[in-house]
């Protein structure tokens, strides 16, 4: 879907729901580029915190019926930590 242009808007809203409950979309609209933007091999311009946010939304993306996660919130503030807590539950 990423290559086809037509299927941006499909995209997105599958993504920016995800990107909520992870507590990441605030981020990404602060950036010219939103969800189009690059965040450099290995998320290198992304914090600790945002790159747990990013992989958190990822994991939501999948729909599986059950996610493990290991410290997946160490890195975040406490405030973050309890909004990415409620949209897991």
């Amino acid at each position: 879907m990423i290559d086809d242009p037509n299927k941006v808007d499909e995209l997105l809203e599958y993504v920016v729901p995800a990107a909520k409950r992870a507590s990441i979309h605030p981020l990404v609209m602060k950036t010219n580029l939103g969800y189009f933007g690059k965040v450099g091999e290995r998320g290198l311009k992304l914090s600790g915190g945002e790159k747990q946010r990013v992989a958190i939304a990822r994991a939501l993306l999948k729909k599986t019926p059950i996610m493990l996660f290991d410290e997946a919130t160490s890195a975040l503030d406490t405030e973050t930590e309890k909004q990415v807590q409620e949209a897991i539950n």
